[in-house]
């Protein structure tokens, strides 16, 4: 069996941190933003 390598660059680093930080970070919508009427 072989182990399997990849050198993970800083962009790709950055872009996943960004894509679980939005994941876990990211505020509900409300009714108000879904429906559109504002009340």
């Amino acid at each position: 069996m072989h182990a399997r390598y990849t050198q993970v660059t800083a962009t790709m680093l950055r872009k996943v941190a960004q894509q679980v930080g939005d994941a876990l970070w990211e505020l509900p919508e409300t009714d108000s933003e879904t429906n559109g009427d504002g009340n």
